[in-house]
């Protein structure tokens, strides 16, 4: 498949390998210097989302978490995940970089779903119409590239400080 790195999991997209690589050297080395049962949670958004994503699950295999906002796919359908995998991908109404690479290159999402509509209301599934619904109410408001809108950090801030009640009770 395109450009995808073997790894003892399954596949990975091959720069999202590297520099997972990276990161989860230095993890180690920083890790080293704190308790052992200290909770280590790997966070980032977008190509930060990915290496967080990346470094966990293809290196880090311990009970750690994930959480990644508004990150692309890294590895394939097949990847295999260890029970204890803890991942919450948070993903934007139509941010257009959570769609990347393509499935058709055998890419895939793992972990569980934070969708926030355009409303920003939390859900754990991607209504059928939702991304058009939002996309006619965008451009009405001269948001013609709303797939770029969404991804930015801020809008991710904006619409989940609407929901910090609910987020305060859930497993992340």
């Amino acid at each position: 498949a395109f450009l995808q790195y073997e790894t003892a999991y399954g596949k990975m997209h091959m720069g999202f390998y590297d520099g997972a690589k990276i990161i989860s050297n230095w993890c180690k080395d920083y890790f080293r210097t704190i308790k052992e049962d200290t909770m280590r949670l790997y966070v980032g958004h977008s190509l930060g989302g990915a290496l967080a994503f990346a470094s966990h699950a293809g290196f880090d295999r311990r009970s750690y978490a994930a959480v990644t906002f508004g990150a692309p796919r890294v590895v394939d359908s097949k990847f295999y995940l260890q029970s204890n995998f803890n991942h919450t991908r948070v993903r934007n109404c139509n941010d257009i970089v959570t769609r990347v690479p393509f499935k058709s290159f055998n890419y895939s999402h793992h972990g569980d779903l934070v969708y926030l509509d355009f409303n920003g209301n939390m859900k754990s599934k991607i209504g059928i119409f939702d991304g058009m619904k939002a996309r006619f109410r965008a451009w009405k408001k001269k948001q013609i590239f709303d797939g770029f809108y969404d991804h930015s950090i801020e809008q991710y801030s904006k619409k989940l400080s609407k929901n910090i009640k609910q987020i305060n009770n859930t497993k992340i």
